[in-house]
């Protein structure tokens, strides 16, 4: 199956297109840089640049080059996938509209994923590891922090090998964090995506060691640790990037009725009373 994948929920835009990915694979394809696409094998093919505004005008070209490097039509794709949230009001609309019109014109299916989702298939996440509560790898930027004291690799006291689960946590401000629940692999959503306070977030997933990544982390992991919880901080810089959920993408099952925009909260722009225009 070939998958055309979008992202424009946070502070990245992303486009992808995966090539011959089977229904069944939980990692994606290899990432190639080539513009052929010869064997059969699955590949992949995707672009991602850091932007905290320009999504629409950035996303058309994206698609546009990933398309052409893999010369693809889309009547070749089999799929399109795109995240629906949550996210920022004007760049989630523009990943979703954009993944609307695309699927409609070409008659695909149109799969709607969590950006929260997508984050959790990070490779930085899953290829880091820890030993004692020491530094991480210098890519990840972070700590590990322990709300008890550090034991050897292996033991219980150890947080990176008791914590089962992950949790997504992305600042959104206004002392709230979107958050969502994950195995510690990140390929098995424990909960949907929540828009929780930080002190509702420091108890998401119990009160067993646990992993935070994303821009909330920190925030979120104060309050945990100073409870005495387990618990590790990762990739606080994280943003979602498309390419590492192609592979997923063609397991997800195609819901009935149209993929909407998650929006956890009323848009901060809003019309001033006795402003509006009356519709005819």
């Amino acid at each position: 199956m070939n998958i055309l994948g979008l992202d424009t929920c946070f502070g990245a835009c992303s486009a992808a297109v995966g090539i011959n990915v089977a229904a069944g694979e939980t990692a994606p394809p290899d990432k190639v840089s080539g513009d052929s696409t010869s064997g059969a094998g699955p590949r992949l093919i995707g672009l991602c640049e850091q932007m905290q505004r320009g999504h629409a005008e950035r996303l058309a070209q994206m698609i546009e080059d990933v398309m052409t490097r893999a010369e693809l039509e889309f009547s070749q794709l089999g799929r399109i996938a795109v995240t629906t949230g949550p996210g920022s009001f004007t760049g989630t609309r523009v990943g979703v509209a954009t993944a609307r019109a695309l699927a409609l014109a070409a008659d695909l299916p149109l799969i709607g994923v969590s950006s929260l989702a997508v984050m959790a298939r990070a490779p930085l996440i899953a290829t880091a590891s820890i030993e004692g509560g020491g530094e991480l790898d210098d890519q990840l930027d972070d700590h590990a922090l322990t709300g008890t004291p550090s034991a050897k690799p292996g033991e219980t006291g150890n947080p990176q090998s008791a914590a089962d689960q992950m949790a997504v946590i992305v600042d959104a401000r206004r002392d709230q964090v979107y958050a969502q629940l994950f195995s510690f692999d990140g390929h098995h959503a424990k909960s949907p995506p929540l828009l929780l306070s930080i002190a509702q977030a420091a108890q998401i997933g119990g009160k067993t060691p646990i992993l935070f990544v994303g821009s909330g982390a920190k925030l979120v992991s104060k309050l945990t640790i100073d409870a005495g919880r387990q618990t590790i901080v990762k990739a606080t810089s994280l943003q979602p990037n498309i390419c590492d959920y192609i592979g997923m993408a063609a397991l997800a099952p195609v819901e009935a009725g149209a993929v909407k925009p998650l929006y956890m909260r009323p848009a901060d722009a809003k019309p001033q009373a006795g402003k509006s225009i009356a519709r005819a």
